[in-house]
């Protein structure tokens, strides 16, 4: 077992070898499982011009024979959790035999209609007059993290929400995740906040990055994290464009928030391929959930409106924002560490 496969990354190569068994849960379990291991699946849709974003999250502990997760839909900008338009998230519910196929304790089904290209998802919950029915159909082919356990895919979202008796279409992108063979330690850390972004602008062109906030973008992280200098800020990450997955060389990222507070609002993107390509891409958060599924951390899922610099291009996409208790504690007694 590897420690903590999300976090590491490969200098000698940008991917991995994918394989449709990838989909499945990874049995049996090794006997010399930690009890940290853990298995993602993760699926959405967003609806921009409505400023609502759905997250479906589920998070495997093989080791116990459970999963936390659950749906979450918000439209706009939430300061707290309790103001999610609908949460249906659960600690401890059964392990499916199958992720692939199944319908989870909290509602939610999953069917993988082809192996890595498309997928129903389905939820229902009358007492609210809300559900969620949609497919997803990959834009491009799975990319593989070098480190192993992990992939991502964009994709294209069809299919309705409604949310409490009121109906929306669904059709627009959504980067899905998978995750597996990761023991996550819920330890404390001492790191800058870390981020998962994805965008997608059109079939043609997506991207996703993993980075810390970096030092190049934020002199007062340079400050006080300077490992962060000189790249080592970047994890991992891909480029889909014209047809090919590119390799993501180095990014830098500087994430905005509220005066006062650790709220994001905007991000700062700069990213070059593997053919020294630059990318300078603008973020602007236009729906937000504070959402702590994991103790000794602070969670913000949001719906992100990307746009690429020179050449004037808008997606829609995640930024998933995370802040460990260290940097929690400080920002709280002396302001955030934003230079802005």
């Amino acid at each position: 077992m590897s420690e903590f496969l999300a976090w590491k990354a490969d200098p000698s190569r940008y991917f991995g070898v994918s394989d449709p068994t990838f989909e499945k849960l990874r049995k049996p379990l090794p006997k010399n499982a930690p009890y940290e291991l853990v298995e993602t699946s993760y699926f959405g849709f967003s609806i921009p011009e409505e400023k609502i974003h759905c997250e479906i999250y589920h998070w495997a502990h093989p080791k116990f024979g459970v999963t936390s997760g659950g749906i979450m839909i918000f439209q706009g900008n939430k300061r707290y959790q309790w103001e999610g338009d609908f949460i249906e998230y659960r600690n401890y519910q059964p392990l499916p035999d199958d992720i692939t196929d199944c319908t989870y304790a909290d509602g939610v089904t999953v069917r993988m209609i082809k192996p890595m290209e498309e997928f129903e998802i389905h939820f229902e919950d009358a007492a609210t007059s809300t559900s969620v029915h949609f497919t997803s159909k990959a834009i491009m082919p799975p990319a593989f993290r070098p480190t192993g356990g992990h992939i991502t895919q964009a994709l294209k979202t069809t299919g309705t929400l409604v949310l409490h008796g009121r109906s929306y279409k669904i059709d627009n992108y959504f980067t899905r995740d998978r995750s597996w063979g990761d023991p996550r330690l819920e330890t404390r850390l001492d790191i800058p906040p870390i981020g998962w972004h994805v965008g997608v602008f059109g079939d043609d062109l997506a991207f996703h990055v993993t980075n810390f906030e970096s030092a190049d973008m934020n002199p007062l992280i340079a400050r006080r994290y300077p490992a962060m200098a000189n790249g080592q800020n970047h994890i991992w990450g891909y480029l889909w464009k014209a047809g090919n997955v590119l390799g993501i060389k180095s990014s830098s990222k500087v994430i905005h928030r509220e005066a006062g507070s650790l709220v994001p609002t905007h991000v700062q993107l700069r990213i070059i391929d593997e053919n020294d390509e630059r990318y300078d891409i603008e973020g602007s958060i236009v729906a937000r959930l504070p959402m702590s599924v994991w103790p000794n951390m602070t969670f913000f899922f949001a719906l992100t409106q990307w746009t690429l610099k020179g050449e004037s291009r808008v997606g829609w996409g995640d930024t998933q924002d995370a802040m460990f208790d260290q940097f929690l504690r400080e920002s709280s007694a002396h302001g955030a560490l934003s230079s802005k």
